[in-house]
């Protein structure tokens, strides 16, 4: 396969990607959602959270810090994308998924509630932040 092939397969899988996301961002916006800014996105990809990549991170951390300190890097988040973080991070088992995003729920309402952290709605998600 020489180079023009591979990027005539690029641009067509491109095309693919591109109508997908415009169907997401009208299913996003029929729910009564919003978009993230381009700077959220931007953010949230570049974001390649593993302990081997991120060697500060708090593995051994209570949950508060482990909220925090994603938090700190990636901004504005609701409870579900931190809990997805976390288990990428600590390679957290699927089965294992909901049992963690009701704890980071859990947590992070509790650490906005005693001011810890800001909050703000985003349709009927909270949106938390530092």
């Amino acid at each position: 396969m020489d180079i023009s092939e591979i990027l005539d397969k690029l641009y067509i899988q491109r095309t693919t990607l591109l109508k997908q996301l415009e169907a997401v961002n009208n299913a996003i916006i029929g729910f009564g959602g919003r978009l993230p800014s381009s700077t959220a996105v931007t953010s949230l990809l570049s974001t390649n959270l593993s302990v081997s990549t991120l060697p500060d991170y708090p593995s051994k951390g209570t949950n508060e810090e482990k909220i925090k300190y994603i938090l700190g890097k990636i901004g504005k988040s609701t409870a579900t994308r931190i809990a997805e973080f976390i288990q990428q991070a600590e390679q957290v088992p699927d089965d294992k998924s909901d049992k963690l995003h009701g704890i980071i729920t859990m947590v992070a309402s509790s650490m906005y509630t005693s001011g810890k952290i800001k909050a703000e709605k985003d349709g009927k998600r909270n949106l938390y932040f530092l």
